[in-house]
């Protein structure tokens, strides 16, 4: 059998072909992977963010469960007076 020799030229051209694609796939990875950080460094950021208005709303419930916010959810939103307190009503 009869070995056949690549020319030199096809074997520059091959490896830099193969080089070219290994690159070319390395250097869209590294944009992929950048992107991916980028994302979750954003997500991380917005829980964070939703953890701390969780504790927020928490901090709301419990309050609202006191006498003192009852009565004052009362006296503001509804006009509610204690027995024997007089309302006044600015005049514009």
């Amino acid at each position: 059998m009869a070995r056949y020799r690549m020319k030199p030229r096809l074997k520059i051209f091959l490896f830099l072909l193969v080089a070219l694609v290994v690159v070319s796939t390395l250097v869209t990875q590294q944009l992929e992977l950048n992107r991916l950080n980028k994302d979750k460094s954003q997500i991380i950021s917005k829980i964070e963010d939703l953890k701390k208005e969780n504790e927020y709303i928490k901090q709301q419930i419990n309050a609202a469960d006191t006498d003192e916010f009852v009565e004052n959810a009362a006296r503001e939103k509804l006009g509610m007076v204690k027995e024997g307190e007089i309302k006044y009503m600015p005049v514009e």
